[in-house]
């Protein structure tokens, strides 16, 4: 398997020209309004002022979306048939690091049911950005079960766990909890499978 999968591309636009015309102006400050001041400078109001003049030429802003229609992010995959042998395995292998740095990189969270994570906040309701330390609670609870799964799948060590080589017993009941924590695992990542994204 060769996977190569380039970064999307940026939007670059009427409103992008005209930040990059007004360089000097901290736009991120403007967006997020950390300084009520900017938005009364000559140069911020000239550059929203250039931003929509430049977005009122139709002919200028199909332009530019011609030009972003040609850029392309970058997709290479070659699969091999070894990939295909153990595909549950070859998959984990991948999808595990992914879950790991989406859950490291914390930028958000999404809605989910609460029974799909009962033990937190049990009984308690929660809409999205309502109880934001509930439903978080709840979003890092799925995305542990998911990474736990994952990691389960691509160790490929089911026998190991549970056979007791020193007395030659299998323990059935411990590996039927086991392979229901991973199913719910799995029930989870296709459930919330969309809602994956950063």
């Amino acid at each position: 398997m060769k996977v190569n999968i380039g970064s999307y591309h940026d939007y670059f636009g009427p409103y992008q020209i005209a930040e990059k015309v007004f360089f000097w102006i901290n736009h991120r400050e403007v967006l997020l309004g950390l300084d009520e001041t900017l938005e009364h400078r000559w140069d911020v109001r000239a550059c929203e002022k250039f931003g929509d003049w430049m977005s009122d030429r139709a002919w200028f802003v199909k332009f530019l979306n011609w030009i972003d229609s040609k850029k392309q992010r970058k997709i290479q995959v070659r699969i091999d048939p070894w990939d295909t042998w153990s595909m549950d395995h070859t998959l984990a292998l991948i999808i595990h690091p992914m879950l790991v740095q989406l859950k490291a990189a914390n930028h958000g969270y999404f809605s989910s049911d609460p029974d799909d994570a009962p033990q937190i906040g049990k009984g308690k309701e929660t809409d999205y950005g309502g109880n934001d330390t509930l439903a978080l609670d709840r979003y890092n609870w799925i995305m542990d079960e998911m990474i736990w799964t994952f990691d389960e799948l691509k160790s490929d060590r089911d026998h190991e766990l549970f056979y007791n080589e020193e007395t030659g017993q299998y323990n059935f009941e411990g590996q039927k909890e086991h392979d229901e924590r991973m199913q719910n695992g799995l029930r989870l990542f296709g459930k919330y499978f969309r809602a994956l994204w950063d």
